[in-house]
């Protein structure tokens, strides 16, 4: 007995031990390292993606050096040349700066900015992010660095709105930045094809809206292939369900315009201001009204023209007052358009019907009641019947029996008619 007491006790012990060995030997088997120190690199050629992936910091290494390292695991070919400011990349792969005859090249950015310091002197930090591109930020046209953002309609469709930063020069050549809209620009959401307007906006199907998250990407090109947009990362992603239907803090429930200017907004017809306000009593252009029939008819190619002696064919309406003149929707007089003048009730209705009649089509209903109006002597001949069908339409009313001919319409008041043909 004895005997099996002290073999069952050693027989413990040796157990315990081996237990304890067992845990002592998992312990030492779990090693704590820290991720290497790195910073994200993408790499944009003229026409497609070279690289984008995480790249070890090396201590006191450039993002020459670092790009010239990764492009050799690679296997992509590259040429640095030196110069009396410090070596440059002058090609990668097959773009080689200078090809499309101007200063385009090889540009870098860290963390969306231009740092000014010389690629092979710049030393990156953890977590940067670096971007290698080949571009021409001062051609005319230049190319844009462009972000994309979101907005959700009360109606739910989304809008993308692609932007950028550019560089104005002074005559003493001081700088100043200004932000200007990336337009006629492809972005592909999940495959699918858009194209921006003139403002860089492009409305996403009701499908595309209804996603939690969409990918993004866009590019656009001269004549000659020169890129005039940089692409988004690869992986550049927008989360829709943060993105909510905005407010006009200026437009109160309640009031004759508030369901028109709504709806004028989430179909895409006319944007607020950055403050947020609408202002819907503020006079409205005929530039501006000619944007608007010009997103009503749906924003058809066209490509802008001077076709009045004060609207030049860079003009931000160019390609909307080009369109409304080519299909009989405006005339101008005199050879000019007054783009920046108010348009009056009797011109904005001349305007819409000849959209109706020109593009539209819209069957008009006829069972409003037409009484005649004060002011009736003071319509202009051009513009009588317009009134008139619009009034039996529903879509036009008085003000204490008066049409007000001539007076400047509203932002308002395009709304209630705009949306009032729309249907």
């Amino acid at each position: 007995m004895k005997l099996k007491k002290i073999l069952a006790v050693l027989l413990a012990v040796a157990m315990l031990g081996a237990m304890s060995a067992a845990v002592f030997a998992e312990e030492d088997a779990v090693v704590t390292t820290a991720a290497a120190p790195a910073f994200t690199l993408r790499v944009e050629g003229v026409k497609s993606n070279l690289y984008y992936g995480t790249v070890e910091l090396v201590e006191g290494e450039s993002v020459l050096k670092a790009l010239c390292r990764v492009l050799d695991a690679q296997g992509i070919s590259y040429d640095v040349q030196g110069s009396d400011y410090g070596e440059f990349l002058n090609a990668v792969g097959e773009d080689v700066s200078a090809q499309f005859g101007g200063w385009d090249g090889w540009l870098y950015y860290v963390n969306g900015v231009d740092v000014a310091v010389g690629i092979d002197t710049y030393v990156p930090a953890a977590g940067d992010s670096v971007l290698v591109c080949y571009a021409d930020p001062y051609g005319d046209p230049a190319t844009l660095l462009p972000t994309v953002t979101a907005t959700r309609a009360r109606t739910g469709e989304v809008t993308l709105n692609a932007s950028a930063q550019t560089a104005v020069y002074a005559e003493d050549w001081s700088v100043s930045y200004v932000s200007v809209p990336a337009a006629d620009v492809k972005v592909f959401v999940d495959g699918a094809e858009y194209v921006t307007d003139e403002n860089g906006n492009a409305v996403l199907s009701a499908e595309d809206s209804a996603k939690e998250s969409i990918s993004v990407q866009i590019e656009k090109f001269a004549e000659n292939g020169k890129p005039l947009v940089v692409r988004l990362a690869p992986d550049f992603a927008i989360d829709l369900t943060a993105v909510t239907a905005p407010a006009f803090s200026d437009v109160e429930e309640g009031k004759w315009y508030t369901e028109p200017v709504n709806a004028a907004a989430a179909a895409g017809l006319v944007n607020g201001f950055t403050d947020g306000t609408f202002r819907p009593a503020a006079l409205i252009t005929r530039a501006e009204v000619a944007a608007i029939l010009y997103r009503m008819a749906g924003s058809p190619e066209v490509e802008a023209k001077a076709v009045f002696n004060d609207v030049a064919a860079d003009n931000w309406a160019a390609k909307a007052v080009t369109w409304c003149a080519e299909n009989g929707i405006v005339n101008g007089s005199a050879g000019s358009f007054m783009p920046t003048q108010t348009v009056t009730r009797q011109d904005l209705a001349t305007m819409l019907v000849r959209l109706n009649t020109n593009v539209l089509h819209k069957e008009l209903p006829a069972d409003a009641e037409a009484p005649a109006f004060a002011d009736n002597d003071q319509i202009a001949a051009y513009a009588a019947e317009a009134v008139y069908l619009l009034q039996k339409a529903g879509i036009v009313n008085g003000t204490d029996g008066n049409f007000n001919p001539r007076s400047g319409a509203s932002r308002a008041e395009v709304c209630k008619m705009a949306m009032g043909l729309m249907g």
